[in-house]
């Protein structure tokens, strides 16, 4: 396991090199590693993009891809060893549906999915990467909020009542919601801690999919955008340097994730129009809004 895991280390640094191409990386993170997390869309489990364009009544799959972008750096880990998030949507009416998904537990016990390419799931965080996970009495669920006259969906533990970035900033409490600890947790277990009970390490690096969750679109407004995210204030927080990181694990001896590679996350669009259509002029106009946004 320890010579497949060097070769795929080796057969991958171009792929890590490089694949910042087209992506919107962390402005401060050019010359060290950065880790790049996009929210991709789907209509029927196998087509993944950017955007959407969907009649109300439609079920729309959302996954988080992760990768690691070397950059300037020579390091380049052997697998993801954790990352925290809060998928959000906005412009969130009553009439749409979050569907259930893996909400409890860990990799032994329901808390995380094998994932197939349907709409029909299962949803949840893949194996292996639900080495923790929350109890039954303060599950994942979808918490709704309105800030600034805008309405959201957004995912976390029950108890993570706070909006993002809100709540003390020190202490036990600045998980509620300060430092982004109570979003979902994908985390996998060390190479050398696994067990025999435990799945099989992940030495993937780029392109890995953590995380799938699916909505029903059911609102009656006749034209709806609807952005994808995992805002920067709902992601873990590096007590270190203050930003928003995920850990990687450097060797099969790195116990801890020692990597600290700052986040950039790439965004997606649901674009809700009227049964039975639109007319081109107006398709014309959503498109022209632009699909895909990002800060660092």
């Amino acid at each position: 396991m320890v010579t497949n895991i060097a070769r795929f280390q080796r057969s991958t640094l171009s792929t890590a090199l490089f694949a910042c191409a087209g992506l919107l990386c962390a402005r401060s993170s050019w010359g060290a590693a950065t880790t790049s997390l996009q929210m991709q869309v789907s209509l029927d489990g196998l087509s993944w993009s950017s955007n959407v364009v969907v009649n109300p009544g439609t079920v729309v799959d959302i996954r988080a891809v992760v990768s690691f972008i070397a950059n300037n750096t020579t390091t380049i880990p052997i697998g993801l060893a954790a990352l925290n998030m809060q998928p959000t949507i906005s412009n969130w009416t009553p009439q749409s549906q979050l569907r259930p998904f893996a909400n409890v537990g860990n990799n032994h016990n329901g808390g995380a999915v094998v994932f197939s390419n349907t709409t029909t799931g299962p949803y949840g965080r893949a194996i292996p990467f639900a080495a923790t996970g929350p109890t039954t009495s303060d599950p994942y669920i979808g918490h709704t909020h309105t800030v600034s006259a805008t309405s959201y969906l957004r995912l976390a533990r029950t108890t993570i009542t706070n909006w993002l970035g809100q709540g003390a900033t020190t202490g036990s409490d600045a998980a509620n919601n300060f430092n982004g600890a109570g979003g979902i947790v994908l985390a996998q277990k060390s190479f050398a801690l696994r067990s025999a009970q435990d799945p099989d390490f992940s030495a993937q690096i780029s392109d890995l999919v953590v995380f799938k969750f699916s909505v029903l679109i059911s609102s009656s407004d006749p034209f709806n955008q609807m952005l994808v995210d995992a805002p920067e204030a709902g992601l873990l927080r590096n007590a270190a340097t203050g930003t928003r990181a995920a850990s990687w694990f450097t060797s099969t001896t790195d116990n801890f994730g020692n990597l600290k590679a700052d986040l950039s996350v790439s965004t997606a669009t649901i674009t809700q129009i009227p049964t039975p259509g639109t007319s081109l002029g107006t398709l014309g106009t959503l498109f022209a809004l632009g699909f895909r946004r990002r800060r660092s």
